[in-house]
């Protein structure tokens, strides 16, 4: 595993105790919505920093 983990990000296999089935991890979560989502392109609003907090005397 060491080896392996010089060339790449490497994770152990684990196995499903109830389907024996082996998975492995990842870092993508998957979502299920319950109603369908709008196809369309949506504008993305852009990001802007908010402006530094004024400290109170």
């Amino acid at each position: 595993m060491d080896s392996a983990r010089k060339l790449a990000p490497t994770h152990h296999v684990y196995i499903d105790e109830a389907t024996g089935a082996p998975f492995s991890i990842t870092d993508r979560v998957l979502l299920r919505f319950r109603e369908a989502l709008d196809a369309r392109p949506t504008r993305a609003t852009p990001w802007a920093p908010r402006p530094a907090a004024r400290s109170c005397r």
